[in-house]
């Protein structure tokens, strides 16, 4: 995963913004044809602009967002003892579950990381993952 920190030219309105490219899809990013340099404002830092992130992602619009997902007593174990994210907290549940929570910049990776672990994992807030998770299920049913 590229980072990129750029400025970005739209009808006239100049932003200086992150922006995150996957190799051959850095479609974002034009060669200058200018004689213009670049530097690199000392403020600028990576590192600040993914804290929280699960995975490569940049905020989103409405980020940061509290997560809770629920994983079944089968995979209760393997949940626990791993460490997803540097906010994470784990309860175990009295059936025998656990319920993980953290809060992440960008809702995109938690879907299909909740998708992978099929029927050991339920989405339980916020309300637009949940939405999210249903809406890739019903497409992936409607397949078969």
């Amino acid at each position: 995963m590229l980072f990129l920190q750029c400025t970005r030219r739209t009808t006239g309105e100049v932003r200086r913004e992150l922006r995150a490219c996957a190799g051959p899809r850095a479609s974002c990013c034009k060669e200058s044809t200018t004689d213009q340099g670049f530097e690199i404002p000392e403020d600028s830092r990576v590192r600040n602009a993914l804290e929280g992130s699960f995975g490569p992602h940049l905020q989103d619009a409405d980020g940061p967002h509290d997560i809770v997902v629920e994983f079944s007593a089968e995979k209760a174990r393997l949940v626990s003892s791993r460490a997803w994210h540097p906010t994470q907290q784990v309860t175990k549940l009295p059936d025998g579950r656990v319920r993980l929570q953290f809060r992440v910049a960008n809702l995109v990776p938690l879907i299909s990381w909740i998708l992978e672990w099929g029927p050991h994992a339920r989405a339980v807030a916020p309300t637009a993952l949940v939405d999210q998770v249903k809406l890739e299920l019903r497409a992936a049913l409607a397949q078969y």
